[in-house]
């Protein structure tokens, strides 16, 4: 049985059918990760009404857009012998991805969040207390300059916040020679 095909069935959306749709995109992960995922989904559902975290609202397109995309770069950097820098500034974190799953799935990687909306970086606060992320620091300000860091970055992920070329002219300063810069974007 598909699991996308049945939760969009049923309608009804837990945490077992939530695991069946990770595992049916080929997530490995553990049974700890998987709900600590499932408890930041309930948290972005019940908050996004509220706080217009995401416009994405299909379960479907959730897991696909939201969890696994967030999941599944490092396994692709990883294949490629590349390795998630630490610390990781997740740029533009908005509702947390990439930042909570990675966070999640490599506690070993300190993760900063940031965001400079202050009702979105309230919420990344409640997410990594809830979800007990003691490698994510979240900073809620606009960053400009390396020196507002708590923490320096060896490495910096987006995900579509502006276009690459504008991202790597705010971010050339702000990482060590060698340092990375990890771009998630879409065919357009």
């Amino acid at each position: 049985m598909d699991p996308i095909k049945h939760v969009s069935n049923t309608g009804k959306i837990n945490r077992q059918a939530f695991e069946q749709a990770l595992r049916h995109y080929g997530l490995d992960l553990t049974i700890t990760q998987i709900d600590q995922l499932w408890r930041f989904h309930q948290h972005l559902r019940q908050r996004n009404p509220e706080l217009n975290l995401t416009r994405i609202h299909n379960f479907d397109n959730m897991v696909r857009k939201h969890y696994v995309d967030s999941c599944i770069i490092d396994r692709i950097l990883r294949s490629e012998g590349i390795f998630l820098p630490s610390p990781l500034l997740d740029l533009g974190s908005g509702a947390g991805f990439p930042g909570i799953p990675l966070a999640i799935l490599r506690p070993d990687v300190q993760i900063i969040l940031a965001e400079g909306r202050q009702n979105r970086a309230e919420f990344l606060t409640e997410c990594a207390d809830l979800l007990e992320l003691r490698n994510a620091v979240i900073h809620g300000h606009r960053i400009s300059s390396r020196s507002e860091l708590a923490l320096q970055p060896q490495g910096v992920i987006s995900r579509a916040v502006e276009d690459m070329g504008a991202t790597l002219r705010r971010v050339f300063d702000w990482l060590p020679d060698g340092g990375r810069v990890i771009f998630m974007k879409g065919p357009e």
